[in-house]
């Protein structure tokens, strides 16, 4: 799961509408695409996480599978980040 957002572009369902997101991938890749930034990725693997942790209280399933998928931003991207933040 975290490879495949890894490798999808931004908007990918707008972008190739009716495609899987694997497919989406696929076709991106081929095409040199940009794929989604770090934290982006990091943002949706969050959400998910999010879901499957309502599933485990809720006794659905044992287990979280999307634990511990979180990418680690390298150093400069986070100091990159930072110097845009407004401050208020």
């Amino acid at each position: 799961m975290r490879d495949l957002f890894r490798s999808l572009p931004p908007n990918a369902t707008k972008r190739f509408p009716g495609q899987s997101l694997q497919q989406a991938a696929e076709i991106a890749a081929s095409k040199g695409l940009p794929a989604l930034n770090t934290h982006t990725v990091n943002s949706h693997l969050t959400k998910i996480a999010t879901l499957f942790n309502s599933a485990v209280r809720e006794e659905w399933i044992e287990k979280n599978p999307a634990t511990g998928l979180a990418i680690e931003e390298s150093r400069a991207t986070r100091r990159f980040s930072r110097s845009f933040m407004v401050c208020g």
